[in-house]
């Protein structure tokens, strides 16, 4: 593995464990949150999006628009996530940003 790729991967622990520790926050303030069906947006101020994490094969994965096969698979399998993460992920999650897939990746790493 080279150093660009350990780079992104810490990177994206990052940012993923500070969406997971906001996401936390917020739930306990608002309480459940009714899911819809669109996929969620993070950080995508201009409505595009440069990545979807989802699931594949039962495992946390990174998707890009037009793309079916995902461009990485984590080795976080989906069934060991709490409820609301799966739903999270069944749905979509879409990121503006590296910085905002680095954290989501982080957050499911851990």
């Amino acid at each position: 593995m080279t150093f660009h790729h350990r780079r992104m991967i810490l990177l994206a622990a990052v940012i993923l464990a500070a969406l997971s520790i906001t996401l936390a926050a917020l739930h306990r303030a608002e309480g459940p949150v009714s899911m819809a069906a669109a996929p969620i947006s993070i950080g995508a101020d201009t409505g595009e999006s440069a990545y979807t994490v989802g699931i594949h094969d039962g495992y946390v994965a990174v998707f890009v628009p037009g793309k079916s096969e995902p461009i990485f698979i984590t080795e976080t399998r989906v069934a060991l996530l709490p409820q609301a993460d799966r739903d999270m992920l069944a749905r979509g999650i879409n990121l503006a940003s590296a910085d905002a897939l680095a954290a989501i990746l982080e957050d499911y790493g851990s």
